[in-house]
């Protein structure tokens, strides 16, 4: 009695519940599972069963269906089994079709029982959760009816409604009465259910089996005939020995029942076949097995085996790659509306290049369904926003692209939220839009975690603030920006690391997290350091960074590029822009700039090279770029030149999709003020807010008068200046060409700062301030400092500017630096160094009216030097030291050759002399 107890008050909590529909664990808490090795028979396999129709035929097959007559074409096994899965998808949406469809059943196959009918009914108003409904149509009652109880499956169901007390008063007693009942009919889910219960020996009123002999009865009652329904049977085993809750779990025979159901014909069970293998988890992996199974699986258009056969081509796992076969998997599913066919082809679409190009058609195509779709996700707006701007331009594709971007931020896209923000900041002098812009930004970063978006807050508050710059706002997002490590790490040529101490083990782990980041220059950063040594890489892995920087834009180029900055010898630099060229001729618009750009600047002097750049430049497509532009004007050596050479048809186009730097190059020649301001306007909405960007603009609103504009950006650089001294003097610069005193002082101190970083351009600028005693800024011993400072470090050619500067001071600053060097001395150290100008300033010095001979002719040599040299000053005093014999023996001959020499080189005194020698 205790025993009976005991399950009886587990029976009351609902653990028990045997029925497939309810999808209740029942054996899993009470059961020890039981070892029993049963195995599929031996027999010669023959495609018996019904294979399983997928979903999406069920459902359109059955939503387009008359109601009157059962659907023509489908066997009934197949009809009741498409009855049975749109109760499950879902039993609310299909209630009515299902209940008519099985009304017609009962009417037209007499095998199809009065109790199957009722069963069937049952579970129908249970899945769809309409039980007062079901409770009102009493057919519970009706199957109770002595008519019906007879049937073992009737029995068993009767028993879980019991045991688990839905539709009926719960009742463990008649329950557990009606499983033994049921399970002597032969019944196997009673007698599963039993074995479950006993297997701990523990007893059941009235039941005498033991549990192995209940599970043998129960498998062999399954197997039951061979008829198309053998299949569903069958899956019922393999799933027990998969789950281990009534047998012991064995995933072997477990694959091993799957594989006989699909030799049969199942095709699910062929998918089911094909996971055990590529999971590999429980069994041993055979990929022959493997890829047998999953294309039965797919041929049949099981959806999950089409998408994983359609992976193993694309990548080439298993198989030989083959992209064109995976997207005629992808797109078949896509055909048949399948979110994720159109997922799958759109991402290899752009895998293989065909977001633009010949294919560009298929792959918008794709795009457009897949929006179309209820589920569609957020992120195909934001492709077709991107790809509005592509086609269109950003200006031109404003409204259209603004409103899928906002359909991808209403779904919680991040990057749509990103780029709808960048659209409401091309806008940024609306507040409104500015202020929407912000609130976009601060969501992909606080709830998206979006790294990117931290450099748009910045450039938003720093540079197109309505109201100006908020400097204190972006200082914050700039510290946010640092400590999430999205600046990217540049290396300089300059860096200096070893390949013995190797790099900065922290240093080493950000530029790899940047490199897996897809950050084209960081790539490019690493792989460098991997060639050079400095990080310590086997082949495979070089081999692996390199093949990982071709999956994102920009990243082969950078590669090469870094390649050819760190090159020692003449043959890696040729190899480094044999690659640019063929990334050029493939069509990658970076790699043909950067081509072009060390063309120009590496070999200015060999017209070949030149006349390269200019082709590479004027062809290719994406020539709205600034620095396109301006690589054109400066290989032509006149900017003017250049400017006038853009087309009217250039020119709109640079209007349309130009880039910030072009948009302000083409404004410097735009023939009205009203067309200046809207293309200044368009580049101010695309700028990059870094110091040489803003720099631009700020040097365009002083040339052209926006003095507004210019105070905002000298503010702007002040906050970007990064303790380079070369940045100082650039924004000194223009501020020394305002009038107001306030501006006159921020020059001064931005030369002082710069002066004391030992910046010599600093120094200059500052000496016409500091050696002026009209000035206000006249100060002699800053001027005696910087000057001696120049006398220190200036080389040869720039010791004689300094030094007439000197001479040319006031006596507070001349006499105590002249006191305090020995210029003779500085002249014959630049000399010996073999600058021509020291040379010959030092020859000038010896040559005095107190000189020794032996002095003169040293002096003389130092010309000879000097003019060797192309001096041309020089070349006029060695021909009158030849001409009159000034330290070298006359010689009419040698004082012609040099007069002609310095004639020839523009010197209109030497000119004059040569004449006036030739009458003679």
């Amino acid at each position: 009695m205790r025993v009976q107890k005991t399950l009886k008050s587990r029976l009351m909590t609902g653990l028990y519940s045997g029925s497939l529909f309810f999808g209740f664990s029942w054996s899993t808490a009470l059961s020890a599972p039981i070892e029993l090795e049963f195995r599929p028979p031996e027999i010669e396999v023959t495609r018996i069963c019904t294979p399983k129709r997928p979903d999406t035929d069920i459902e359109k097959d059955w939503s387009s269906w008359s109601g009157t007559s059962l659907p023509a074409g489908h066997s009934k096994e197949t009809i009741a089994r498409d009855l049975v899965r749109l109760r499950d998808i879902d039993a609310a949406k299909h209630f009515d079709t299902i209940m008519a469809g099985l009304e017609l059943m009962k009417k037209s196959d007499p095998s199809y029982s009065d109790s199957r009918y009722l069963i069937d009914r049952i579970n129908v108003y249970i899945k769809s959760g309409r039980i007062e409904d079901l409770k009102n149509a009493r057919l519970v009652e009706e199957l109770q009816a002595s008519g019906y109880i007879a049937s073992p499956r009737a029995m068993d169901f009767l028993s879980d409604l019991y045991l688990s007390g839905i539709v009926v008063r719960q009742d463990a007693e008649l329950g557990l009465k009606l499983k033994v009942q049921a399970a002597y009919g032969g019944n196997a889910n009673a007698l599963l259910h039993l074995a479950a219960l006993t297997s701990n020996d523990e007893q059941v009123p009235g039941w005498t089996v033991d549990a192995p002999v209940a599970v043998t009865l129960a498998f062999g009652s399954l197997l039951g005939k061979l008829n198309p329904t053998i299949c569903d049977r069958i899956g019922r085993i393999a799933r027990e020995y998969a789950s281990g809750e009534v047998v012991e779990e064995d995933h072997a025979l477990a694959e091993t029942w799957y594989r006989f159901a699909a030799d049969l014909g199942d095709t699910n069970a062929a998918w089911k076949v094909a996971e055990y293998h590529l999971d590999s988890e429980f069994i041993e992996k055979n990929n022959e097995l493997l890829l047998t199974y999953l294309t039965q699986a797919a041929d049949a258009e099981v959806v999950s085996a089409q998408i994983e056969l359609g992976r193993i081509y694309e990548t080439g796992a298993l198989t030989q790659k083959d992209a064109e076969a995976a997207l005629r998997i992808y797109d078949k599913l896509a055909s048949s509306g399948l979110r994720v066919g159109f997922i799958r082809s759109i991402l290899l679409r752009e895998k293989l290049g065909h977001a633009s190009g010949p294919h560009q058609a298929e792959y918008s195509a794709l795009l457009k369904q897949l929006a179309e779709l209820p589920d569609a996700p957020g992120w195909v707006f934001t492709k077709l926003g991107k790809q509005a701007q592509a086609e269109k331009g950003v200006w031109e594709s404003a409204a259209l692209a603004e409103g899928h971007f906002q359909q991808a931020a209403a779904l919680g896209e991040v990057d749509g939220k990103y780029e709808l923000a960048k659209t409401y900041l091309r806008s940024s002098s609306n507040r409104e839009k500015y202020n929407a812009a912000l609130d976009l930004l601060y969501s992909a970063v606080s709830e998206n975690g979006k790294i990117e978006a931290l450099s748009e807050l910045r450039r938003a508050h720093l540079c197109l603030n309505p109201d100006g710059p908020d400097i204190a706002t972006e200082a914050y997002w700039r510290k946010a920006e640092i400590g999430a490590g999205n600046e990217t790490i540049a290396l300089n040529n300059g860096d200096e690391f070893s390949a013995d101490g190797g790099l900065p083990p922290m240093l080493h782990a950000e530029i790899q997290t940047q490199a897996l980041y897809g950050r084209a220059e960081a790539l490019g950063n690493y792989v460098t350091l991997l060639k050079e040594g400095l990080v310590d890489a086997s082949p495979d892995a070089l081999a692996f960074w390199e093949d990982y920087g071709r999956r994102y834009a920009g990243g082969d180029t950078s590669i090469a590029v870094r390649s050819y900055e760190v090159a020692e010898s003449d043959t890696d630099k040729a190899t480094a822009i044999e690659e640019l060229r063929r990334l050029s001729k493939g069509g990658d618009v970076q790699a043909t700039v950067e081509l072009a750009n060390i063309l120009l600047v590496d070999s200015s002097d060999n017209q070949e090279a030149v006349a390269e750049a200019e082709h590479l430049l004027t062809t290719v497509r994406e020539g709205a770029r600034g620095k396109i532009l301006r690589m054109l004007a400066r290989s032509q050596n006149d900017a003017g030149a250049a400017v006038h050479a853009v087309s009217e048809e250039k020119a709109r186009m640079i209007s349309d999709f130009g880039d910030a730097d072009a948009l302000l190059f083409l404004a410097g020649t735009a023939d009205t003020a009203d067309d200046r301001q809207k293309l200044y306007q368009r580049a101010r909405g695309l700028m990059r807010c870094n110091f040489d960007t803003v720099y631009q603009f700020a040097e365009f609103s002083s040339q052209h008068g926006y003095e507004e504009e210019l105070d905002r950006w000298l503010d702007v650089m002040m906050a970007l200046l990064e303790g380079k001294a070369w940045q100082a003097v650039k924004v000194a610069d223009l501020y020394s060409q305002r009038p107001s005193a306030t501006a006159q002082k921020a020059a001064f101190d931005l030369y002082v700062g710069a002066h004391e970083k030992g910046y010599q351009i600093a120094s200059y600028r500052l000496l016409d301030l500091v050696s002026d005693p009209q000035a206000a800024t006249y100060d002699p011993a800053l001027g005696r400092e910087i000057f001696a400072t120049l006398l220190e470090r200036a080389d040869g050619n720039q010791l004689y500017g300094v030094i007439r500067r000197v001479q040319k001071s006031p006596p507070e600053i001349q006499e105590p630096v002249l006191a305090q060097f020995d210029i003779r001395s500085l002249y014959r150290r630049a000399a010996e160094a073999e600058y021509p100008a020291a040379m010959r300033e030092l020859a000038k010095l010896m040559r005095t009216s107190t000189a020794t001979r032996e002095e003169i002719r040293e002096a003389s040599e130092w010309l000879k030097k000097s003019a060797a040299a192309e001096d041309v000053e020089a070349m006029v005093l060695l021909a009158q030291a030849y001409a009159f014999g000034i330290g070298l023996d006359p010689s009419r001959q040698d004082a012609v050759k040099w007069l002609q020499a310095a004639s020839e080189s523009g010197d209109e005194a030497a000119a004059n002399l040569l004449e006036i020698i030739q009458l003679q």
